[in-house]
């Protein structure tokens, strides 16, 4: 601790056993000494025990101070950890359904990828062309041709004109 805290300790301490009266006259602050028959026949001894006496309490009471305060830190620290860990979770909740999103479609994509190419153009005739075009991003383009080639001619050229505009 500082030498300033230390001596505000050994001012508080002297306060306490010396009572004193402080009056302000002038702007100028003068501090007169209660001076009771009891004190000035004080021994010094008595005077430098009352004195130990208060220091050992306040330090007793900066001790108390100082262990609360690291109780509040660590308290601190951990809110601060589990509010990182909440965080974190609701980050990656959203980030999930994007991604069982894209697991389904690569999931998808090879389903149809595996089935002869006119089963395959057949049930995609039937489909909305975004989904058909997220498909057919991700299936083999050896395999796309093949699909597209079972497809009405119109629709294979609807859909081969959009593939390019999609296409990173």
């Amino acid at each position: 601790m500082s030498k300033g805290f230390f001596f505000f300790l050994f001012f508080l301490s002297v306060m306490a056993v010396v009572p004193t009266i402080a009056e302000i006259k002038g702007g100028a602050i003068q501090i007169k000494r209660d001076e009771s028959p009891d004190q000035q026949n004080a021994p010094p001894e008595e005077l430098i025990q009352a004195i130990q006496k208060r220091k050992a309490e306040l330090d007793e009471r900066a001790g108390e101070l100082e262990k609360e305060k690291q109780r509040l830190q660590t308290l601190k620290n951990e809110i601060n950890g589990q509010l990182a860990k909440l965080n974190e979770a609701e980050n990656q909740k959203k980030k999930k359904p994007e991604g069982e999103a894209e697991i389904q479609m690569t999931h998808l994509a090879k389903m149809y990828e595996a089935m002869p190419a006119k089963d395959a153009a057949e049930r995609m005739d039937q489909m909305e062309e975004p989904l058909v075009l997220k498909i057919l991003l991700r299936i083999k383009p050896k395999t796309g041709a093949k699909i597209l080639e079972e497809m009405k001619p119109s629709r294979a050229a609807k859909l081969s004109e959009k593939l390019l505009k999609v296409t990173p």
